[in-house]
């Protein structure tokens, strides 16, 4: 009897909290900030050149210099360039505030000996003020990442298409046009031969002169004066800094020994050893040698 009435009760209860239940609250997804309407410039790249992949790698290096753009990889042979991170402006969107950052990966292909294509790609970045770290947000911001790709591209572009017209062959053929009309010096005449007799033979005296023979130039012999060579007298003789008995020994030297004078002062005389030393030895120690 109670089971009869227990089922209904049990299954209104049921009904009563099912229809009375709310709905379950989902979570938000995460916001991100919306790109803004495309906003691309009329600029079109160029990226074929007609220029030998090494003086188109040196412009695209030299472009990069003169915009201050650090690198992080510079492969010559694999014609790639990578910037480091560049710190963008930053971005309100939906009540929250984004910082941005961007880098280019650069690329050359040789397409033949005087033709290179150039590649440059941007990695856009952004993350929330507060957030702690970057997402990549090229698909978000196509625009900016074509804004900032077409720009580099117009940097390079104007150093590449200097470099470009300065080596095209009709700029060197007029440099050569030029050089050709260039009027050139006339050379000098030949002055008429002169016989052989005559260049050999000096000519014949007049009449009442004899003729002479040249005498060869006496050249004055420049006399050296001779060294003058003196003997130590005594054994264990000072040699000197300085004529002074107070000053330097330098050396002793043995009975016999041969010295060169220099010059002397009062009862000193300086005397040369080797040709680097020199010093003063007392006259009376001195005799000079026989010759």
């Amino acid at each position: 009897m109670m089971s009869r009435f227990l089922f209904p009760a049990a299954l209104f209860l049921f009904l009563l909290q099912v229809t009375c239940a709310k709905p379950p609250v989902r979570m938000p997804a995460e916001e991100v900030p919306r790109p803004l309407p495309p906003q691309v410039s009329e600029f079109v790249p160029r990226k074929v050149y007609d220029l030998n992949i090494i003086p188109a790698w040196e412009g695209v290096l030299q472009s990069l210099r003169e915009t201050n753009m650090p690198l992080t990889v510079r492969d010559r042979d694999k014609g790639i360039l990578r910037t480091d991170y560049i710190k963008g402006g930053e971005i309100r969107r939906m009540g929250k505030a984004f910082s941005t950052r961007y880098k280019y990966n650069i690329f050359l292909f040789r397409e033949s000996e005087q033709r290179t294509i150039l590649n440059v790609r941007c990695l856009y970045e952004v993350k929330e003020r507060n957030g702690q770290s970057f997402r990549n947000a090229n698909d978000l911001y196509l625009d900016e990442v074509i804004l900032l790709e077409k720009e580099l591209y117009r940097i390079i572009e104007s150093t590449l298409s200097g470099a470009e017209a300065s080596s095209a062959p009709g700029v060197k053929a007029e440099g050569k046009e030029k050089a050709s009309a260039i009027p050139e010096a006339p050379e000098p005449k030949a002055l008429p031969p002169v016989s052989s007799r005559e260049s050999q033979t000096p000519p014949p005296p007049a009449k009442g002169e004899t003729a002479t023979s040249p005498r060869p130039e006496q050249k004055a012999e420049a006399t050296m004066p001779q060294p003058i060579i003196y003997l130590v007298t005594r054994k264990n003789a000072n040699l000197r800094e300085r004529p002074s008995t107070r000053s330097k020994i330098l050396l002793t030297l043995k009975a016999g020994r041969k010295v060169e004078k220099i010059q002397e002062s009062g009862n000193w005389v300086q005397v040369r050893i080797w040709e680097t030393t020199t010093g003063w030895i007392f006259k009376d120690l001195l005799q000079e040698a026989p010759p």
